[in-house]
């Protein structure tokens, strides 16, 4: 099976005065379903701030611009606050805790 790998731009799930979040649909990427994986996008305005989200599944979060923190809850183990920025990656393991603010 021939996999289209051009590129496609998320859909934006929903958003407000802070930042948004978008996804790219599984069922319209071929390579996602086949790999069994999902992609998504967090946007974040200058101060803007994610609600806490807990995370059923292991996750690779990447810093496309920009800098500020990220609050991060992994199982059993004490919070850790760290500041990220453009370029930084993070590997969030399943049942982690997480929450984001941007500072520019």
């Amino acid at each position: 099976m021939e996999l289209d790998l051009t590129p496609k731009l998320a859909k934006k799930l929903y958003g407000g005065d802070g930042g948004a979040y978008f996804a790219w649909c599984p069922n319209e990427l071929p390579m996602l379903r086949e790999g069994n994986i999902g992609a998504a996008k967090l946007a974040l305005e200058k101060n803007g701030f994610a609600l806490p989200r807990y995370s059923d599944s292991a996750k690779v979060a990447y810093v496309l611009q920009g800098s500020g923190v990220a609050g991060i809850v992994l199982p059993e183990k004490e919070e850790k606050v760290l500041p990220i920025k453009k370029g930084d990656a993070i590997a969030l393991p399943s049942s982690s805790h997480t929450t984001r603010r941007t500072l520019s």
